[in-house]
């Protein structure tokens, strides 16, 4: 037989094997970032255990095949192939030891860590590797001139990063270069073949399955291997680390790993992250074909190379100052000890004021020392009085640290904030026809009815806390407040509202909206941003709900707010998750104050749904909300709608309403349906405001209220989790709720 002949069945087993490595390892990768999505969606923590098997597990099932047949093969260059793949998924394994960090509810603070120890033990591998070294990974050819055509060859290939992404604060910034650094040096010391790029690929990405947090690994899996082709033609392990190192500071630096989730949407920073990893791809094979070139026909001088590094190097400073310039890191929220609210005052309005006045009091006092300190180590901060917290401006381990010592500090969170993105997510714009009367859903509660018998929402303010608010709108702007404490947008400062989304619009129009598609008509509203591109984080909750209670004029401060101006009942389509910063107790104390002062929250249940139990955001699971399911128009229990139980809270959700399919209004004067128990909730909201201006007397009574809308509610049938755990007490019924309220205390 001829040695081609012989040859073929050699190589087959050598593809077999990689694509066997390759597989297995970016199986394990993607498998444990599914697992990390459930996990947020779900609100749930998996086993300690899961992510260190997956990823350890899959990284030494990889490497198997090549390991077992090494002592088989006795063709060199098949031998330093085997090798080079088994010597990646070991030192895989290791970096797969980052996974015993568990979950939690900090995911950030997670990553991070992650991302500290990826430094310590690639920098320790990679040290082991140059001291062990028993062959180059690629041969020498000079120094100076190849080292900048890599430097080149890694600033190409990190352009699409720096045009796509955003970096985080300093501290983690400096995090991601040194971790680039460490994984690029011990891809550079491996020792196996020469040259050839596809078998470097391999251990490349097999590699890259654990060199970062979950998710980010998959973007390390497509964009590293293809510099491959450029290493291998660069030539030299010091420009292949230099080469490596540039291109890895890409994903490490410019993405956030928490952020790469499923539930931001499909228009969020992992687009972008895709699109960037795409692309780098794509100029890491063009590149290699270009550098192979150069080096082929020996065309590679100093000048040249001095000419391409200095195009990339004024390529990536234009880049960079022209696409979300500076740091965007995430802040740190730091709770500290509550105080016990005591106003048992008849009159609302005055109790309104005397609960203000003692949160207002009671945090600028405790706060006082810290605030104090803060400043005196130049952190910005911002104070809040809701809850006895702070914001502050950091997220470095050794701020953490210090503040967890501070006296009075309960806890310190993370307030994870959203990296800019090149493009803004397109807003929700409907294309309906504008209703000719009360639609399926204002009819199947009897809001109709209950506008007949004269409560139409008049006298009582309705507070939105979400997206924004189109007060353009034919069927809003009328019943907007006005004046200058009416709307706030922490976010951005807009003096005015607006929505860039469109979910508050629709949300505003099913709670106050006239024209048919409005429960409580001749209420009134105001309006506040908590959410940016569908998120937020306690911080911006706060700052809302704080509004709520006590506006303020454009510009003005929280803690010189008049509660007299104050919302009377609140609708929230939120839910503050995990992804957000929120443990199941961050925003307890703002509900139970809310509460005690004569302020209605009324709060989604979630989307969660249809398994038991899967009430999962933290004020949906409060005694002091009124917590809403969604049903459809035959009154059945939607399937997303979250239920019960609630560990320690009974009768959640509290009531349902009607949340699939809902025609409201959108921005730009269209209209359009939606489905989610987002859009139950304002439902409920309006017919809070039905009952108060039916009977003023009830105004402020949260306990009452909650009665006559719970007794008079009807009753749902539901095929899962019977009973209150799908549907509480029922599907809300505006007319009799109004018909109690008018006859209310003599029933």
């Amino acid at each position: 037989m001829a040695e081609s002949e012989r040859r073929w069945p050699a190589v087959l087993g050598v593809v077999l094997v990689g694509l066997w490595t390759v597989g297995v390892s970016f199986g394990g990768a993607a498998g444990e970032w599914l697992v990390e999505q459930a996990s947020i969606l779900f609100e749930s923590r998996p086993s300690a255990w899961l992510a260190p098997v997956l990823a350890i597990g899959a990284t030494l099932l990889a490497g198997l095949p090549a390991l077992g047949l090494l002592p088989y093969v006795q063709r060199p260059w098949i031998r330093a192939t085997l090798r080079f793949w088994a010597l990646a998924a070991g030192c895989a394994a290791v970096l797969g030891l980052t996974r015993f960090v568990p979950y939690g509810h900090d995911i950030a603070a997670r990553n991070t860590f992650a991302l500290g120890s990826t430094v310590a033990l690639a920098a320790l591998l990679a040290v082991a590797l140059i001291l062990l070294r028993r062959s180059a990974t690629m041969p020498h050819r000079g120094r100076l001139v190849p080292a900048a055509l890599a430097a080149a060859v890694g600033g190409v290939a990190l352009l699409p990063w720096v045009a796509f992404g955003a970096l985080g604060s300093a501290w983690t910034t400096l995090l991601a270069v040194l971790a680039a650094a460490a994984v690029a040096a011990l891809l550079a010391m491996l020792p196996g073949p020469p040259t050839h790029p596809l078998v470097l690929g391999v251990g490349y990405a097999t590699v890259a399955a654990t060199a970062a947090p979950s998710g980010l690994s998959i973007l390390l899996m497509i964009s590293l291997p293809a510099l491959a082709f450029a290493v291998a033609a660069v030539g030299g392990r010091w420009a292949a680390a230099v080469a490596l190192g540039l291109a890895l500071v890409g994903p490490y630096a410019y993405v956030d790993a928490s952020q790469l989730a499923v539930v931001l949407g499909l228009g969020e920073v992992s687009w972008y992250a895709i699109l960037a990893a795409g692309i780098s791809w794509l100029v890491a094979i063009a590149v290699g074909a270009v550098t192979f070139l150069v080096r082929r026909r020996n065309w590679l001088k100093p000048w040249i190379a001095a000419v391409a590094v200095t195009a990339c190097l004024v390529a990536l400073v234009g880049v960079g100052l022209s696409h979300q310039p500076g740091f965007h890191g995430n802040a740190l929220f730091v709770t500290l000890e509550q105080t016990k609210i005591s106003a048992s005052i008849a009159d609302p309005a005055a109790r309104r004021r005397e609960v203000y006045r003692q949160l207002t009091a009671y945090a600028t006092a405790s706060q006082r020392p810290l605030r104090a300190a803060l400043t005196s180590r130049g952190l910005t901060f911002r104070p809040y009085y809701l809850i006895n917290a702070i914001e502050v401006d950091a997220d470095d381990p050794v701020t953490r640290l210090w503040l967890s010592g501070q006296p009075g500090v309960v806890s310190v969170t993370d307030a994870p904030l959203l990296r800019p993105i090149p493009g803004r997510p397109e807003g929700l714009h409907g294309n309906e026809k504008k209703p000719d009367g009360p639609q399926w859903n204002i009819t199947a509660i009897h809001a109709d009815q209950a506008w007949a018998a004269g409560a139409r929402g008049q006298g009582v303010v309705v507070g939105v806390s979400d997206s924004g608010v189109d007060a353009t709108h034919p069927v809003i702007a009328a019943g907007f407040r006005g004046g200058a404490d009416s709307w706030y947008d922490p976010w951005f400062g807009t003096a005015v509202p607006r929505d860039l989304d469109g979910h508050g619009t629709h949300t505003t129009a099913t709670a106050v909206g006239r024209g048919g598609v409005g429960v409580a008509p001749d209420a009134q509203w105001i309006g506040c941003a908590d959410l940016a591109r569908g998120v937020a984080n306690p911080g911006y909750y706060l700052d809302c709900l704080q509004f709520m209670f006590a506006p303020f004029p454009h510009g003005g401060d929280a803690f010189h707010g008049n509660p007299n101006r104050g919302a009377d009942v609140l609708t929230n389509s939120w839910g503050c998750s995990t992804l957000e910063g929120c443990r199941s107790d961050t925003l307890a104390a703002a509900a139970h104050a809310l509460s005690i002062a004569g302020i209605y929250p009324v709060f989604a249940a979630g989307n969660t749904g249809p398994d038991c139990g899967s009430i999962v955001d933290p004020l949906a699971n409060s005694p002091d909300v009124l917590t809403v399911g969604a049903v459809d128009r035959t009154g059945a229990v939607a399937d997303f709608s979250s239920r019960g139980p609630v560990s320690g809270v009974a009768g959640k959700p509290d009531v349902v309403a009607p949340g699939v399919n809902v025609l409201s209004a959108l921005p730009g004067n269209t209209y359009g349906t939606l489905s989610g128990t987002s859009m139950a909730t304002p439902h409920v909201a309006g017919v809070v405001a039905l009952m108060w201006s039916a009977n003023p007397r009830l105004r402020g009574d949260i306990a009452d209220t909650t009665t006559l809308l719970r007794t008079t509610a009807k009753s749902v049938r539901s095929a899962t989790c019977a009973g209150p755990n799908s549907t509480g007490a029922g599907l809300v019924d505006a007319a009799a709720a109004v018909t109690a309220a008018r006859i209310f205390p003599r029933m």
